[in-house]
């Protein structure tokens, strides 16, 4: 009678494979938790995106105009900052709405391609206005009072409600 040469009897020593090693089998488990939140992470990221997206130009510069509080600004340097801002917001609505690329014009080539674009002309004034004492305020340093800041950024909030457009149920 032949006796069965087990294995451990050919080798004298035996090692488990890595694949069943208890350590193994925890590291791929974080290994595919971290894979996973990564993933997850990722499409929560795009779906923010895709939200940003959604919002419509109008909504978008209201909600920036709403950001600009002018009880934050006090000294000569807020203003300037001031209007930097209130000017980029509306040259970017102006993209977004229109897609005009105006993000690189100066405020009065703004002013020449909106008169060259037919944009209503009460509108237009009152932007000439703003651009005009932006103009002074952001770079020949000339102060300018919390008021004036006020009914600039109403004249601006008023333009881009004027230029929404209206749902078709009107």
């Amino acid at each position: 009678m032949k006796k069965d040469i087990d294995f451990y009897e050919v080798y004298e020593y035996y090692s488990q494979p890595i694949w069943q090693n208890f350590y193994f089998r925890i590291f791929i488990i974080f290994f595919i938790l971290f894979i996973s939140s990564l993933i997850i992470f990722f499409i929560f990221k795009l779906l923010k995106k895709r939200k940003e997206k959604t919002l419509s130009a109008w909504d978008w510069a209201l909600l920036e105009l709403n950001k600009l509080d002018i009880k934050k600004y006090s000294t000569k340097e807020d203003f300037k900052n001031f209007y930097f801002k209130l000017t980029n917001i509306i040259k970017t609505y102006f993209y977004k709405r229109y897609d005009w690329h105006v993000l690189d014009k100066t405020d009065e080539e703004l002013i020449v391609f909106l008169e060259k674009s037919d944009f209503n002309k009460e509108l237009l004034e009152n932007l000439k206005v703003i651009f005009n004492d932006s103009l002074y305020i952001k770079f020949a340093g000339q102060e300018t009072l919390k008021t004036q800041a006020e009914k600039d950024l109403d004249i601006i909030k008023n333009i881009i409600k004027n230029t929404k457009i209206l749902p078709k149920n009107y």
